[in-house]
């Protein structure tokens, strides 16, 4: 979907390659639109420094099914699938929830911390069964 607040062609063909330095101090989008390009603020969720978007939100990656991820993008609504929260992860892609994965803007004060890997992945949750999204972009699979 073009011209998305995420940049033009943002998994559409862009291949926009994501870098996390273990710490999570820099994270940098390369490729066509930069949806990460000239973030300097940050926003500590659980003693993990998340990049703040111009609008005081967060980027982080929702993995799912092709059906749900339509669904998130048309109606800006992430519904739980029978869990307790839903879930979110600085990695767009591996994560093992499903093979499509869309981009969305949250409120940091929402995330609570759920898991850290050695490979510098974080993942959060929101505590809520049903979470409107401030906007949400498909990634594609096997687009990096």
């Amino acid at each position: 979907m073009p011209g998305g607040i995420f940049g033009d062609d943002f998994g559409v063909g862009a291949n926009p390659v994501l870098q996390v330095d273990p710490m999570a101090t820099q994270l940098q989008a390369q490729g066509p639109g930069g949806i990460l390009a000239g973030m300097t603020r940050f926003a500590n969720v659980g003693g993990r420094k998340l990049p703040l978007n111009e609008d005081g939100t967060v980027t982080l990656f929702h993995s799912t099914n092709r059906p749900a991820a339509e669904q998130i993008v048309q109606n800006r609504v992430l519904r739980s699938a029978g869990e307790p929260s839903i879930y979110f992860s600085t990695e767009p892609f591996g994560t093992g929830y499903g093979e499509h994965t869309v981009a969305v803007r949250l409120n940091p004060q929402d995330l609570r911390i759920d898991d850290e890997f050695p490979s510098g992945r974080a993942d959060f949750r929101i505590d809520k069964k049903m979470l409107s999204v401030i906007d949400a972009q498909h990634f594609l699979p096997g687009t990096r």
